[in-house]
């Protein structure tokens, strides 16, 4: 478990997460993972001050598959939600990648816009389009969100080779229901990494 204090700067974060990834260097992962207790607890700003960093020395592309909430505060151009058909179809092509959001270094796909579709996603999309992401890129940040019951938390789960948990000290409640929903999947809490976010 590794705290951040309330005025933690970004050096400061990327100091945690540069101890935690070299931990991790033999594998030679290129998907990262991003999961939370619970909305508002900052997986989608721990996720992308990740890929910032890391796109200092290689190609990233950090994907919201939080079908709660984009982490993203102006209407995009592109979306998750605006790419369901062409999952479904299984039709994405590699220069789809090319008209990702540009942000601080890295290619950013936000989440879905849409409250109410949290459930419409299939495991078999949320797939697809890692591998496609994977197939563009050196490195694919998935930002899973806080919601375990979504393909995209169930999937980025099981395809990230490096995970981390980001939660808050209030959240202490929801942190063992959430472990025990990993333990179905025949995993358990030792595959995270675990950020508290104050």
């Amino acid at each position: 478990i590794h705290f951040l204090s309330p005025r933690a700067t970004i050096e400061t974060l990327m100091d945690k997460l540069s101890i935690l990834f070299d931990k991790a260097a033999e594998s030679e992962a290129r998907v990262v993972g991003f999961f939370g207790s619970g909305m508002g607890v900052g997986v989608t700003s721990v996720a992308a001050t990740f890929a910032s960093q890391l796109a200092q020395k290689q190609s990233v592309i950090l994907l919201g598959l939080d079908l709660f909430h984009p982490g993203w505060y102006r209407r995009p151009s592109v979306s998750l939600d605006m790419w369901q058909p062409r999952l479904t179809g299984k039709v994405l092509q590699a220069s789809d990648f090319d008209s990702l959001i540009e942000h601080e270094k890295f290619r950013y796909l936000p989440g879905n816009y849409d409250i109410l579709s949290i459930q419409q996603y299939q495991e078999e999309e949320i797939e697809y389009l890692i591998e496609k992401a994977s197939e563009a890129t050196d490195v694919v940040v998935l930002d899973c969100g806080s919601v375990p019951e979504s393909a995209g938390w169930y999937v980025g789960l099981q395809k990230a080779a490096i995970r981390f948990f980001v939660t808050h000290p209030a959240h202490h409640h929801t942190i063992r229901p959430i472990m025990d929903a990993v333990r179905h999947l025949d995993m358990d809490a030792g595959i995270f990494q675990m950020i508290v976010n104050r």
